[in-house]
């Protein structure tokens, strides 16, 4: 409950499974409708190439963490989760 951000961690062996990490998906996504639209609170982390993402993700920018640069776009969107939250306007 007092996450900053949660990030999903994804691969294509356990995309589709059933389990703890289902119900902890559907709580993100049901906290994330209490932020705001520019709130970056979840984050789909791809550890490998997934054929199709799971329909309720899809609208979620997921970071490619397999490609080159995708260890520096989980850190600089993280910072920017960080810089968003703690933003003035938001107080």
């Amino acid at each position: 409950e007092e996450a900053h951000a949660i990030i999903l961690v994804l691969s294509e062996a356990g995309a589709e499974k059933r389990g703890y990490k289902e119900y902890e998906t559907k709580v993100a996504l049901q906290r994330l409708m209490q932020k705001l639209d520019t709130d970056i609170y979840v984050i789909p982390v791809l550890l490998n190439p997934i054929e199709e993402l799971p329909r309720r993700l899809r609208r979620l920018q997921s970071i490619k963490l397999y490609e080159a640069d995708g260890w520096n776009r989980l850190l600089k969107t993280l910072s920017e989760s960080i810089n968003r939250r703690n933003s003035p306007k938001r107080r």
